[in-house]
């Protein structure tokens, strides 16, 4: 998988139909800062098994104004060498009341491509074949195929 991505978590501090606060984003423009909730991530480095991923300008036509000029590059070797950016406190990962927005856009897939995934519970997207995501979330738990394009940007929202 070589999905160049754009991450954007949002929770909201009371009901979805009250009011929406965004508490942490990641504008992932040459690192993993955290530029509301402070809650800083850590890119993967150029090692033996991982990759550094890469920042390029590739983001979706037609983006408002103040939106991120860059977007982040991850799985480049897929298959031989990992790549990405992890958030230690998993906080950030309660889903009790609110929701995250995801851009992505995928070159190419397979069953086994993590897009997002918390380390111990949470939401998780998963590449599930060339033309399919599959959404983990919610209690009980939800699957959810989504059909998606290659090298198209998609906005997800969990």
């Amino acid at each position: 998988m070589k999905p160049h991505i754009l991450f954007l978590a949002t929770l909201l501090t009371s009901s979805v139909l009250l009011q929406a606060d965004l508490i942490h984003r990641y504008r992932l423009e040459g690192g993993v800062t955290d530029s509301i909730g402070g809650i800083d991530g850590t890119p993967t480095a150029a090692t033996t098994n991982t990759l550094a991923p890469l920042y390029t300008a590739d983001v979706p036509a037609g983006a408002v104004s103040g939106a991120p000029a860059q977007s982040m590059e991850v799985g480049m070797s897929n298959g031989t060498k990992k790549s990405g950016f992890e958030v230690k406190d998993e906080s950030i990962i309660s889903l009790t009341q609110g929701a995250y927005s995801l851009w992505m856009k995928a070159d190419s897939m397979s069953g086994s491509d993590i897009i997002f995934a918390p380390w111990t519970s949470g939401p998780r997207i998963l590449g599930l074949n060339a033309t399919t995501i599959r959404v983990f979330a919610g209690s009980p738990l939800v699957k959810l195929n989504l059909s998606i394009s290659s090298n198209t940007w998609h906005h997800v929202v969990v």
